[in-house]
């Protein structure tokens, strides 16, 4: 950025202001430049006018006062010529209070932690640098074990206790993986996680389609015709129809694009295929405001970068597996000879929620509420319910209603309401387990009373997903992570409870994270055995890859449900203390919904 200019007369000054936010600054007391006096630290509030403009009232020796610049505040009390006067001022300190610094006077506090949210290039450095190959996270946990000294420890010895330096041996299974049935080979098994069908499932067809380029930035943009050849090539190899695309434009400016969304659902086109810029931030979340909420049309985003570096036919296959799922196809189920006794016997929804929080800067941004919930025999397509409620909030609050449109929706594909319902809760912890069994449990109950009357009672099974725990399975004398389909559910988990840890997914880099079940709830008391192979088997009904994830489906869907309704309400401003005592549903159009229920993958 230009020292010479304030900060507003440049571009992207957001990320500057977003990122000044909350940092622990130092400032020299007097304005001492040559760093040696006496510092004190501050928290930055944010940005004020340019110090050649902030004026603020000095008293004066004689008890009157003047108005005067912070700049000729420096020069004329503190001996300090300003170098670049033009620059912001920074608001520092307490917020009752008026202090402001030239930011030229201020360094960033050595040591301070990061905990605003990272942007793509920042997690992408920070997953690389934190992923550890199993063989060396063991030794580092033994390193540490080892220099804690435990066995030294005097209080330890004093109440008797002692720790091990030693892992936990613990017996484990693995389960065999589900055949899929696909297009073509007909019924494949995966093989460590992961597996390669030519052909979908069920392919639809792509027709009156188009592609649209929002502000190219680069000077040398890529062959958007050749990307446009391989969309139709590799659709075509995967078992779509796919036919010419009835709008093409490579320079399309954000500010025309309702405009162009509109002239296309005019013309029936039917889904887009959207090449977003790098030059604004919130380009994305734009296309997804414009296109579900105020048009009406299924779009498909692909990054600037991607579409320049990455566009090969892998790629495109990729994408190609979300939008036949955009467009209701069906690309993987399990095969009838994998099929769990309790999916088997018909009539079950399978139900995902999770609710995301803001990150701490965003003390105003309300937390968005996620529940999907399967409406096909086959638990491949999903329907999704959204509600805004007050920050920090764990508990679903509109979890009954959400509940009662997947029921009703269920029942208008299927002809009756579901016998069993299947709930995958993710992001409680262990202190909540008690508020889940009193608030959402009770919903689901209430929710189907409502539809079904008051004796009605389905077969709920309530299982908690939980990732964030420290627990890390390891072969004995083996570097390798344990393969997918592990399963620890004795010794370490509860007792009398049905509670276990699943390792579902191949971890392509660092430690597999094993995934911990706990159910509060198994009405219909299914066995330990099958509760744990439905689990391991919704891990392979994921629309995005041709690999088994980390954890169910539904619960995965939960979140991307989430992802989009940040988009959705991007820079929309809510009042908290109303969310408190009515939480606010959150809905794309109908028409989306008419043409497709999983638009969010």
């Amino acid at each position: 950025m230009n020292p010479h200019k304030p900060i507003e007369q440049q571009p992207k000054n957001e990320y500057l202001t977003s990122f000044l936010k909350g940092l622990k600054v130092v400032a020299y007391i007097g304005g001492d430049t040559s760093r040696t006096g006496q510092k004190r630290e501050f928290i930055v509030n944010g940005l004020s006018e340019p110090a050649d403009r902030h004026t603020f009232r000095m008293d004066l020796p004689n008890g009157g006062h003047k108005m005067i610049t912070v700049a000729e505040y420096f020069q004329k009390v503190k001996n300090v010529r300003l170098q670049y006067p033009r620059l912001n001022c920074v608001w520092v300190g307490p917020k009752d209070k008026n202090i402001y610094y030239p930011m030229e006077l201020l360094e960033v506090a050595y040591g301070h932690a990061r905990n605003k949210q990272l942007n793509d290039k920042q997690l992408s450095t920070m997953v690389k640098q934190a992923a550890t190959p199993p063989d060396e996270r063991k030794r580092k946990i033994e390193e540490v074990i080892k220099d804690m000294n435990y066995t030294g420890n005097k209080d330890f010895k004093q109440f008797g206790l002692e720790i091990s330096d030693k892992f936990f041996a613990v017996q484990a299974k693995v389960l065999p993986a589900p055949q899929l049935e696909t297009g073509d080979p007909r019924v494949t098994t995966p093989r460590n996680g992961a597996w390669n069908a030519q052909k979908l499932l069920k392919a639809e067809t792509l027709q009156r389609w188009g592609f649209i380029v929002i502000e190219p930035s680069s000077r040398f943009p890529p062959d958007y015709g050749g990307i446009i050849a391989m969309i139709k090539s590799c659709g075509i190899q995967m078992g779509m129809t796919v036919t010419e695309p009835v709008v093409k434009h490579f320079n399309l400016q954000i500010k025309d694009l309702k405009n162009m969304l509109f002239k296309c659902l005019d013309e029936q086109v039917k889904f887009l295929f959207i090449v977003v810029s790098t030059r604004g931030k919130d380009y994305y979340h734009k296309v997804k405001q414009m296109a579900e909420r105020d048009v009406g049309i299924l779009t498909q985003c692909i990054k600037e970068f991607t579409a320049e570096k990455r566009m090969n036919p892998q790629t495109v296959r990729n994408i190609l597996l979300k939008v036949n799922s955009k467009l209701m196809g069906i690309n993987q189920a399990l095969d009838n000879r994998s099929m769990p006794a309790c999916l088997k016997q018909g009539r079950v929804m399978v139900v995902g929620a999770d609710v995301t929080h803001p990150s701490p800067e965003q003390s105003a941004t309300p937390s968005i509420a996620a529940v999907t919930a399967s409406i096909d025999p086959r638990c491949f397509i999903y329907n999704i319910a959204l509600s805004i409620q007050t920050p920090k909030k764990e508990m679903i609050v509109e979890f009954e209603d959400m509940m009662v449109e997947h029921l009703t929706l269920y029942r208008q594909r299927n002809g009756a309401l579901p016998t069993k319902v299947f709930v995958f809760r993710d992001g409680v912890s262990e202190g909540q387990f008690a508020q889940v069994m009193n608030s959402e449990l009770l919903a689901v109950h209430q929710a189907y009373q409502r539809l079904a009357g008051t004796a009605a009672k389905p077969e709920v099974l309530f299982l908690l997903v939980q990732k964030r725990h420290h627990t890390r399975l390891f072969f004995e004398n083996n570097p390798r992570n344990v393969e997918p389909g592990t399963v620890v559910d004795r010794d370490i988990v509860h007792a009398t409870e049905l509670d276990f840890y699943l390792v579902s997914h191949q971890a392509i880099k660092g430690t597999a994270r094993p995934t911990r079940y706990h159910a509060v709830c198994n009405d219909g008391g299914l066995k330990h055995d099958e509760v744990e192979q439905l689990t391991y088997y919704l891990c392979h009904l994921y629309s995005r890859c041709m690999r088994s994830v980390s954890y169910p489906t539904p619960t995965y869907y939960a979140h991307l449900a989430c992802l989009r309704a940040r988009s959705l309400t991007y820079e929309e401003k809510f009042d908290n203390a109303g969310l408190e005592k009515a939480p606010k549903r959150l809905r794309v159009l109908d028409k989306m919904l008419q043409y497709s229920r999983m638009f969010f993958v």
